[in-house]
């Protein structure tokens, strides 16, 4: 996932970039780590970029708080006999698998398509207002000191510079 971003970061260096990652809380469980989600933030880390990950309805991308929590070890012993996760548990991370990345959110979960708009806009104009607050503060400042020498001279007419 390297290359592009950074590619694209050289292509363009004075514009923000942003990385939309999948969240991959299943595997978290499963395996101990958030795949998609360590990728995104290694690759918009590389970059100086930002992450936008997906936001679900609630209960469609986390595992239920009422049910037995699912290690990787509970996970791998259930893979060898095939008996240690319940029905419950299992229906729950196939649940997690299809709540993922932004594709899914526009088409599996109950927010739709619209919800990828209004969570990209916003996180774009977020990223997009603190960019121009920081490349404007050097040019406004550099704008200041033109101006401040640039300010005609206060001197008397006659008087002398001491």
């Amino acid at each position: 996932m390297r290359p592009q971003p950074t590619c694209r970061k050289a292509r363009f260096p004075d514009k923000p970039v942003i990385i939309a990652g999948d969240d991959d809380r299943h595997l978290e469980l499963t395996h101990g780590e958030n795949r998609g989600r360590v990728k995104a933030q290694e690759a918009a880390a590389a970059i100086g970029g930002h992450l936008l990950l997906p936001v679900f309805a609630p209960g469609e991308g986390s595992f239920p708080a009422g049910l037995v929590p699912v290690t990787p070890e509970t996970y791998r012993e259930h893979l060898r006999t095939g008996s240690v996760l319940t029905g419950a548990q299992l229906a729950a991370l196939e649940q997690m698998k299809r709540h993922t990345d932004f594709n899914d959110l526009g088409t599996t979960s109950i927010l739709g398509k619209q919800a990828i708009e209004r969570q990209v806009r916003a996180f774009v104009a977020r990223v997009v207002g603190k960019h121009a607050v920081r490349t404007e503060q050097p040019a406004q400042q550099f704008q200041r000191v033109n101006q401040v020498r640039m300010l005609p001279s206060r001197r008397r007419p006659g008087a002398q510079l001491r």
